[in-house]
């Protein structure tokens, strides 16, 4: 194996590799970047690979999710700009009602990252670095929860490592859109650079009654007598807020009752942890993946993730999730894990 670049078969074999551990939940003893010749290069090498086998097997690639988007640590870790994966139509999910039921299949020590989420009406094509000129590409913004993974021991890994393994990406649950048009996009510019984002945590919730809520090793949710089956992470809306966080009826549950504990403030977070403006964090990834993968820009109707607006949180099934903005147009989410 040279050093300076992976042969094609072993870049594929990586892959396999990564993608089978993606599915299973296996944890990868050796990281890539750890391996002789491994660079940013051969994660990309990796991700296009990765691509191309999960689309093959019907899943189509719907988006990208950045990751680093913070230039402290790009000095620390040597970077020259942020780093993305592609997001794929099975693990992204709308909740429409600004509330979601999500089971993760084979976890293995899950993360919860608040972002926000951006659907694009046009290709970004451009090198202008400025938040307006991302924002003229955009068709909607929306809260957003991303659920991360890492398939290596104590979370340690590299860039190189976080693209060749889907960006750590286990699933993107969006909230409420809210359209971009000429008559607000000057005021996006100014709030998304300084709005305040603040997350809670609720306890597990308790059902009383004789029906319970689980999921099963495959990923199968059962409601009392009866079951529905589900994809690679399970989606169900229905429940608001309101609803997960003072214990009224859970939507779609009949008539037994659910409970939880009062949620705890977390942690609050701020527009301008993400490239100090989403809308930047969007610019600055279209001008990396121009520069390099110039033939394929982002394109209409791919749905972009710009980056955690906090600290990424532990988190694991019986968690309820809270995330509320001030200073942007956009409701509540509610995620609760099960």
């Amino acid at each position: 194996m040279s050093n300076e670049s992976w042969p094609h078969n072993e870049v594929e074999n990586l892959a396999r590799e990564l993608l089978s551990a993606h599915k299973t939940g296996r944890m990868i003893a050796v990281p890539p970047s750890a391996r002789p010749g491994f660079d940013l290069n051969t994660a990309y090498a990796v991700e296009t690979a990765l691509k191309q086998f999960h689309e093959a097997a019907g899943h189509k690639a719907i988006g990208r999710k950045v990751g680093y988007a913070n230039k402290a640590m790009w000095r620390v870790l040597k970077l020259e700009t942020l780093v993305w994966a592609h997001m794929y139509d099975d693990t992204v999910h709308y909740a429409d009602t600004n509330s979601a039921t999500l089971a993760i299949p084979n976890p293995r020590s899950l993360k919860i990252e608040p972002e926000i989420v951006f659907g694009l009406k046009q290709p970004l094509t451009g090198a202008s670095s400025d938040a307006a000129s991302a924002l003229a590409s955009v068709d909607w913004l929306a809260l957003g929860f991303e659920i991360i993974d890492c398939p290596f021991p104590e979370w340690k890994f590299q860039p190189s490592d976080f693209v060749a393994s889907f960006g750590l990406h286990a699933a993107l649950i969006v909230g409420q859109k809210l359209q971009v048009r000429l008559d607000n996009m000057v005021n996006l510019v100014d709030q998304l650079s300084v709005f305040k984002l603040r997350i809670s945590k609720g306890g597990e919730l308790v059902q009383e009654g004789s029906d319970k809520i689980s999921a099963s090793g495959t990923g199968l949710i059962e409601e009392g007598p009866g079951k529905n089956s589900a994809s690679s992470a399970e989606f169900l809306e229905g429940a608001s807020a309101k609803d997960a966080v003072r214990g009224s009826e859970f939507a779609g549950q009949g008539s037994d009752e659910i409970s939880a504990r009062r949620p705890k403030f977390v942690e609050e977070g701020s527009g301008k942890n993400s490239l100090k403006s989403p809308a930047l964090c969007l610019a600055e990834l279209s001008a990396a993946i121009l520069r390099r993968f110039p033939s394929y820009p982002l394109s209409a109707g791919e749905i972009i993730s710009t980056g955690t607006l906090t600290a990424g949180h532990p988190t694991a099934s019986g968690d309820i999730w809270i995330a509320e903005v001030e200073g942007i147009p956009l409701p509540p989410l509610t995620l609760r894990l099960i």
